[in-house]
């Protein structure tokens, strides 16, 4: 219990930090919200505690609760006089926000330990949250501050939402021991269902990461088309890996002359190091390329081809819509049509591995693709994409047949082109995508003029 000379000191200190406290929350909130926003499916929801800082009347009742069992506790021992909870999809998702969160702040483990698994169901983990030296320097009001951040689950979210007045903290109404037990029972099924999720969620990311691995072989093998580049510039893509001296061979070269093969070898060498740097490096390059000489639509190609291999889609497509809407019928029919078909293969390609086009983009590559499939018996490269979007696009079975012949007729009328062996591995990898589909109709017992 309280002796009656705390009360007056414990409102004193709260009162005084009062602002303190609720400049702290924002801040931690802040911090955890610039995350969210780069990392949407990681950290889906973060809410602070309803009001942002815990009341004096909450906190004279926790003190008195704590001294049940500590009879040291005080005011000073509290730790979540601000809280924020932050929600994740999964598991994974938990471990990923941590190992942030460790860097954001100066984070400790309660001393009973950073994951909670109560009796009443309640599941989670706790942190204790300080700002950083740094931050202190700059707010020294923040000095001895301290927030509890919980991380969950959405579903352990859900199990606390239905139960945690009624059973985690119930006041004067004490809930049975058999109704605790039920709701014990309620948690660990949550529990499985958030490890089966988890497990679906570890096949899911399997199966993305295998197609991308075997895109980035085969870009890896479309971007080698740069030429005398390498002797030229003295680099050796497969033992020169130090960044800052690629970085500056590659501005010299550029402050004399920026070609198509210099911007594909800076593109290269971005995808090969996988450096955030090098890629802005060779959209800036490719940039370039395209204002020296506004009116060749060739150069919109090449800055769309490397934007594309980055996964820099929307603007992939811009670059082709720009070819399509400035290009003259009789004078460049030829780069119109590639334009058509580079935007509706890298549409289709967004859709297998972003999972989504927005609206116009989808229509304008159904329309293009219906120019494209108009007269198919032109090049090997068009028969492919038409085929490749069938796949991708396709309501039903036969479509997706249909798409899978197109590739293969494709197949025979490339087989002797020079860039051969670069087509194959797309090919292979369109292969794969169609079979997955097909047996995706199979697994969900689908006719085969029903919707996939």
């Amino acid at each position: 219990m309280l002796i009656p000379e705390e009360l007056p000191k414990i409102q004193k200190t709260y009162y005084e930090r009062l602002n303190d406290y609720e400049r702290f929350s924002d801040y931690v909130r802040e911090r955890c919200s610039r995350f969210r926003e780069r990392h949407p499916k990681v950290a889906r929801i973060i809410f602070s505690r309803e009001p942002k800082v815990k009341t004096l009347a909450s906190i004279t009742q926790k003190i008195e609760r704590q001294r049940k069992v500590c009879p040291g506790f005080r005011y000073e021992s509290l730790v979540d006089i601000v809280a924020l909870t932050v929600l994740c999809p999964y598991a994974s998702d938990v471990e990923t926000f941590i190992a942030w969160m460790k860097q954001a702040f100066r984070a400790e483990e309660p001393k009973d330990g950073a994951y909670k698994d109560y009796a009443s169901g309640h599941k989670g983990y706790h942190y204790i949250v300080m700002p950083t030296d740094q931050e202190l320097a700059n707010q020294p009001n923040f000095h001895d501050l301290k927030a509890e951040i919980q991380i969950k689950t959405v579903l352990q979210e859900a199990f606390d939402a239905k139960s945690h007045d009624l059973a985690y903290k119930p006041g004067y109404l004490e809930v049975g021991q058999d109704l605790k037990s039920q709701f014990s029972l309620l948690s660990i099924a949550l529990s499985a269902i958030d490890g089966q999720s988890e497990f679906l969620k570890g096949l899911i990311v399997k199966d993305r990461n295998d197609l991308e691995l075997r895109r980035r072989t085969y870009l890896d093998k479309y971007l080698k088309n740069y030429g005398d580049m390498p002797n030229i510039l003295q680099l050796d893509p497969s033992r020169d890996t130090d960044v800052v001296r690629i970085v500056q061979t590659l501005r010299q070269a550029a402050s004399k002359e920026i070609s198509s093969n210099l911007c594909k070898f800076a593109a290269y060498y971005a995808l090969k190091l996988d450096n955030d740097l090098l890629k802005r490096m060779a959209v800036d390059l490719a940039d370039k390329f395209v204002e020296s000489e506004t009116g060749d639509l060739h150069r919109l190609i090449v800055r769309g081809c490397i934007k594309w291999a980055f996964g820099f889609y929307d603007s992939s497509f811009e670059d082709m819509e720009q070819i399509i809407n400035r290009g003259k019928p009789d004078e460049h029919s030829e780069k119109i049509r590639e334009a058509k078909n580079n935007l509706v293969y890298f549409v289709c390609d967004c859709m297998l591995f972003m999972h989504e086009v927005t609206e116009p983009w989808s229509l304008k590559a159904k329309t293009y693709w219906t120019d494209l499939f108009a007269n198919e018996e032109q090049g090997g490269n068009e028969l492919d994409t038409c085929g490749f979007y069938l796949i991708m696009f396709g309501k039903t079975r036969a479509e997706i047949e249909r798409g899978r012949e197109l590739l293969d007729a494709s197949a025979k009328k490339r087989a002797d082109a020079e860039d051969a062996l670069v087509y194959t591995g797309f090919h292979q990898l369109h292969e794969l995508v169609a079979l997955r589909r097909l047996v995706s109709l199979t697994e969900r017992n689908l006719g085969y003029d029903q919707p996939v």
